[in-house]
């Protein structure tokens, strides 16, 4: 049969070179105009809802007659949006892009930028932060959300009793957030779980494209009828791309396996776990200020910023002049910082040369045999199924009954 399918002197079609015109300097102008908004927009969002007060800090750099201009900053953004799409046309386009600005960034741009580079190792690095995330959003909503909640209550409320309650939960917060990170340690990524997952499906997959039915099994491809024909063609598609694709995919991950990006995860977590203690520490000394103020000694009235500076130093065991612990909470909390800065170094050292690097290059050494295996059984049963010599002969031959069809197998091919 492959000596009857394969073509003697193929043909590629040559397409007509595609033509890209340079933007205008405008419509460039345009574009970076679009791009500025967008990250304003988003920045004074975040601030706003997560940081502080930007509308009290403008409203006090105002006259008092003006203050109202602050209250009602959505109406004038709305009489702007509609004067912009009376003269702009098509001003839906920019508008989507400023709203969902974030989720472009996410889905689109780093994306975009990783396949640019030409690193699969680095895109797989960035599906695993995506994955990673969204394996744990309801965690990931957790922190910020009792993080900020207690902070503001620190921040700007008077009461002793909820203050008294939000330090108690950042404490908390922050044994939770430690305890996660040490646990995983020891388990594996919930993004290699998927890998995993997603291998065991290739023998079932295998199984169900890969047999030819019993009445067409052995029959040359020329004595097939119309029906018969299809299905055969569709199944042979169906089981060089499988191939193709468990082949590509273990190839890719050997590769990321190798690379110095599993690594970064590891030293993201580290720092963010840094910051994480940095601010639940500041706020806890800032709240128990509050509860006591003569629980610290302090060369002046200390503000919200001594706070993070002295917890920050504290971090590094760098003890500051401007504000000193008195009182025996004040003390206990000193002395848990210390300890969770040893204890951070720890889950680094773990985190970056012991269990978890060993635990992942395992889990992926199991995954990467099983796509190579499954990519092996899949081309036997081709040439056995289908009677061709070997795997190049069945795209050959496919290539020939059907111009076009293996275009995507012959490009993962010339990947691996």
């Amino acid at each position: 049969m492959s000596e009857a399918l394969v073509s003697t002197d193929p043909t590629p079609n040559k397409l007509p070179a595609a033509t890209s015109t340079k933007p205008s300097l405008l419509a460039r102008i345009i574009d970076a105009a679009i791009e500025i908004t967008a990250i304003v927009v988003w920045a004074y969002i975040i601030v706003q809802v997560f940081v502080f007060d930007l509308d009290r800090i403008v409203r006090s750099y105002l006259p008092s007659s003006c203050a109202w201009v602050v209250d009602f900053k959505f109406v004038f953004v709305l009489i702007i949006a509609a004067g912009l799409g009376c003269l702009i046309r098509r001003i839906w386009k920019p508008l989507t892009y400023v709203i969902f600005y974030p989720v472009i960034v996410l889905f689109w741009k780093i994306p975009f930028l990783a396949l640019k580079q030409r690193s699969w190792a680095l895109a797989i690095a960035f599906i695993n932060a995506v994955a990673s995330f969204f394996g744990s959003i309801r965690s990931n909503l957790i922190i910020p959300a009792v993080l900020f909640a207690a902070g503001s209550i620190i921040l700007f409320g008077n009461s002793t009793a909820l203050i008294s309650l939000s330090t108690a939960a950042l404490l908390a917060l922050l044994l939770l957030a430690y305890g996660r990170r040490l646990i995983s340690i020891f388990k594996t990524p919930r993004v290699f779980q998927i890998y995993q997952k997603v291998a065991s499906w290739v023998p079932k997959i295998r199984t169900s494209s890969c047999s030819l039915d019993e009445d067409i099994r052995g029959l040359p491809y020329e004595q097939l009828s119309a029906e018969q024909a299809q299905k055969w063609r569709q199944n042979l598609v169906t089981s060089l791309l499988l191939s193709r694709v468990c082949l590509f995919a273990a190839r890719k991950l050997r590769s990321y396996s190798k690379s110095g990006y599993a690594k970064i995860s590891s030293v993201f977590i580290c720092a963010f776990l840094i910051a994480l203690t940095v601010v639940i520490f500041g706020l806890i000394n800032l709240g128990l200020y509050k509860i006591e103020p003569t629980s610290y000694r302090s060369t002046g009235r200390p503000n919200s910023l001594t706070f993070f500076h002295y917890s920050l130093n504290r971090m590094i065991f760098n003890p500051i002049s401007e504000l000193e612990p008195v009182g025996a909470l004040p003390k206990l909390a000193y002395d848990a910082e210390a300890l969770f800065a040893l204890f951070l170094v720890a889950i680094f050292v773990s985190l970056l040369l012991s269990a978890r690097p060993e635990r992942q290059t395992q889990d992926l050494n199991e995954t990467i045999e099983k796509l190579e295996a499954e990519s092996a059984a899949v081309d036997l049963a081709i040439t056995v199924e289908y009677r061709f010599d070997t795997v190049d002969t069945a795209v050959a031959a496919l290539e020939k009954i059907q111009s076009g069809t293996t275009s995507l197998i012959q490009t993962l091919s010339g990947n691996l």
